[in-house]
């Protein structure tokens, strides 16, 4: 689900990276400012409340 997230999350002033790391997974954001970077974690915040209700679903 994070790759494809990546792959969405691309615009001129910032973007994520998703690495493997064993069995965990890093997230890693690159922003140009402060506003893209609070963006950027707003984004990243919401796919994992959706990843995580998703999860749930009987």
């Amino acid at each position: 689900m994070f790759k494809t997230l990546e792959r969405e999350v691309v615009f001129p002033r910032g973007r994520i990276k998703v690495l493997a790391d064993g069995d965990r997974l890093k997230i890693v954001a690159f922003a140009s400012d402060i506003s893209s970077a609070r963006s950027l974690s707003n984004t990243i915040l919401r796919a994992l409340y959706i990843i995580r209700g998703v999860e749930e679903l009987p």
